[in-house]
C-alpha cells in the first residue's frame, strides 16, 4: 500500500526529508460489501461480502487472490475511488473515514497505466510537479524531486523518451513517479497477482496473528469504534476548501502548456485536421466552381452553403466523439488523484482548441469562397466565416456532449444521428415555409437551420444586384426573389448569429454538466 518506506530509505532530498515526520496512517476497514448492477430489472450482484482488515502504516502490503477475486474492487473502495453500492466502515488511525481528507493524503494509480503519450518523461513530472506541488515551491527543489524520483524509479536514461514509447514496466513505474511527486502518505497501487488459499489464511481479512502486536489491534477493533471523524487531524496539512493545491489560475496555465505540447505532436488532432479542410475546400471549390456568381446556378450554390455546413458540423463532431472518450482514463485518474480541478480542465480544453478550430474554418473559408466565385467584398466574406466558426464551436460542444457520455462505438452512431432532425428542419428540402405547423418548432430548435440563413443572408443578402446570367432564362437571378423562395430573409443575419451564440452557449454548459456527471456516475 505505500511506498514511502522504500523512498525513505535512499538518499532522500529535501523535499522528502521535510514531509518524513508527518504523522503515519493506518488503515482499517470492517463489513466492507460491494455490489454492482446486473442492467435493468436483473437485479445486483455482490462482488466482495464483508471484507475486513487492517493496513499499519510504514509497510507494503500486498493483496493476492485468483482473477476475478475482487482485488481491483477493493482497492477502488479502500482508495475511495468507487463510492457507489458501497456498504461497511472505513477508518484512518481508528476514525471514521472522510474521504475529501483522505483524498488529499493518499493517491491510486490503477492498473492501466494511464499517461499522456506524447509528453516526454520530464514534460509528464514537470507537469505533475507543477500541479501537485504548492506555488511556494522553488523550480530549484522542483527539479531535485524530479531527479530524486525519477532516478529511484531507473527512469532518468528515459527523460526524453515519450510516454508512448517506453516499455510496460517503465510506464508503470512512471505512473508511480506522477503520484510520487507530492509525496502522499499512502498510496494504492493495482497490479494483478496470481497467488491463490488466502480468504481461509486471513479468515477474510479478519485475521490479526501477522501483526506484531495483533492481540492489541483486534481488542481495538473489536471495541466500539472512535466516532470522531478524521476530518482535520493532525496529519492534514489543510482541512476544507479545495481539494488541489495549486490555484485554479495556475491549473489551467499548466493544462494549457501541457495542451499545447500535445497539440504540436499530435498528428489527427492538429495536421491531418488542417490537411482535410484544405482538401475538402479544394474538391468541393472545384466541383462548385465559380458557381456563386451565376444567376443559372443559385440552387447549386445553396447546396454548396448546406455542404459546407455539414462539412464542418461532421469533421468537427465525430473527431472530438473519437478523441475525447480516449482523455477520459487520463481525466478520472488526475482528477481523483486531485490534480486539477474539473472546472480548470474543461476551461483549459475549451481554449486549447479554439486556434485550431479558427485556422481550420478560417483556411476552408477562403479556399471555398474564392473557387465558388462567392462576392468579393470583405463584409460578405467576414459574414460567412463568422457563421462557419459557429457552427464549428458548436459541433464541438456536441461532440463533448456525446463523448462525455458514450464511448467511442456509441458515440460515433449517436453523434451522425443527432443531426438528422437538425437537418430536416434546417430548411434544407423543404423550405422553412413549407414545414407543418405542428413541427415549426423544431425550426427554432436547429442550429443549422440559423447557420443556413446566416449563410444565404451573407452571400445574396446586403441588396446584392441581379447576378449574371449566360442561360436563356435565369429564374434566381435576383436575389430577394430566391431568398423569398426559400423562407429566408437577408436582414436577419444578426437575429442568427444571436441564436447561434444562445446555443453555443447552452451547448457548452451541458457539454460540462454531462462531463460532471459522467465523472460521478463512474464512481
Amino acid at each position: 500500500m505505500e511506498l514511502e518506506t522504500e523512498l525513505r530509505s535512499t538518499s532522500a532530498g529535501t523535499y522528502f526529508s521535510r514531509h518524513a515526520a508527518r504523522e503515519p496512517v493506518e488503515l482499517s476497514f470492517d463489513n466492507l460489501t460491494y455490489s454492482v448492477s446486473q442492467g435493468f430489472q436483473k437485479g445486483s450482484k455482490t462482488i466482495l461480502h464483508n471484507i475486513g482488515g487492517r493496513f499499519e502504516s510504514g509497510q507494503i502490503i500486498a493483496i493476492m487472490g485468483p482473477s476475478g477475486a475482487g482485488k481491483s474492487s477493493l482497492l477502488d473502495l479502500l482508495s475511495g475511488y468507487r463510492i457507489s453500492g458501497v456498504a461497511g466502515s472505513v477508518y484512518v488511525n481508528d476514525r471514521f473515514r472522510d474521504l475529501d481528507e483522505f483524498r488529499r493524503l493518499s493517491c491510486y494509480i490503477q492498473q492501466d497505466d494511464r499517461l499522456q503519450p506524447l509528453l516526454t518523461v520530464d514534460e509528464n513530472m514537470w507537469a505533475a510537479a507543477d500541479l501537485k506541488l504548492p506555488s511556494s515551491v522553488p523550480t530549484k527543489e522542483k527539479t531535485a524531486i524530479i531527479d530524486e524520483i525519477l532516478e529511484t524509479l531507473k527512469l532518468s536514461g528515459s527523460k526524453k523518451t515519450r510516454a508512448g514509447q517506453l516499455s510496460g514496466g517503465q510506464k508503470k513505474r512512471l505512473s508511480i513517479a506522477l503520484e510520487l511527486v507530492n509525496n502522499p502518505l499512502v498510496m494504492f497501487l493495482d497490479e494483478p497477482t496470481t497467488f491463490y488459499y488466502l480468504v481461509d489464511g486471513t479468515q477474510n481479512g479478519k485475521c490479526y496473528k501477522w501483526f506484531t502486536n495483533g492481540e492489541v489491534l483486534k481488542y481495538n477493533n473489536n471495541a466500539a469504534a472512535d466516532v470522531t471523524s478524521m476530518s482535520c487531524l493532525p496529519i492534514m496539512k489543510k482541512c476544507g476548501g479545495s481539494l488541489q493545491v495549486t490555484s485554479q489560475w495556475n491549473q489551467i496555465s499548466v493544462l494549457l502548456r501541457r495542451g499545447f505540447i500535445k497539440m504540436k505532436r499530435d498528428q489527427t488532432l492538429t495536421h491531418m485536421r488542417f490537411m482535410v479542410n484544405v482538401l475538402t475546400g479544394m474538391m468541393l471549390g472545384a466541383l462548385f466552381f465559380q458557381t456563386g456568381n451565376k444567376g443559372e446556378r443559385v440552387l447549386d450554390n445553396f447546396n454548396l452553403l448546406f455542404s459546407i455546413l455539414i462539412h464542418h458540423t461532421m469533421t468537427t463532431k465525430v473527431l472530438t466523439i473519437l478523441t475525447f472518450p480516449m482523455e477520459m482514463s487520463i481525466l478520472n485518474k488526475e482528477y481523483f488523484n486531485r490534480w486539477y480541478s474539473l472546472k480548470s480542465y474543461y476551461i483549459a480544453t475549451n481554449i486549447l482548441d479554439i486556434p485550431v478550430l479558427t485556422v481550420c474554418a478560417i483556411t476552408f473559408s477562403a479556399i471555398i469562397y474564392a473557387m465558388s466565385g462567392q462576392p468579393l467584398d470583405w463584409t460578405r466574406f467576414s459574414m460567412f466565416t463568422g457563421i462557419s466558426l459557429l457552427v464549428v464551436y458548436i459541433s464541438q460542444s456536441l461532440g463533448f456532449m456525446v463523448g462525455s457520455i458514450f464511448n467511442v462505438v456509441n458515440g460515433t452512431f449517436v453523434g451522425p444521428t443527432m443531426l438528422v432532425p437538425m437537418m430536416m428542419f434546417s430548411g434544407f428540402g423543404v423550405s422553412l415555409r413549407d414545414i407543418p405547423g405542428y413541427m415549426k418548432w423544431g425550426t427554432n430548435l436547429s442550429y443549422l437551420r440559423y447557420s443556413l440563413e446566416g449563410y444565404v443572408a451573407a452571400i445574396y443578402g446586403l441588396n446584392r444586384p441581379i447576378l449574371p446570367c449566360t442561360s436563356y432564362y435565369c429564374h434566381y437571378k435576383y436575389p430577394k426573389k430566391f431568398m423569398s423562395e426559400v423562407a429566408m430573409n437577408g436582414d436577419q443575419f444578426w437575429l442568427d448569429v444571436y441564436a447561434l451564440l444562445f446555443t453555443l452557449f447552452l451547448t457548452r454548459v451541458a457539454a460540462y454538466i454531462l462531463l460532471r456527471w459522467r465523472i460521478r456516475a463512474m464512481r
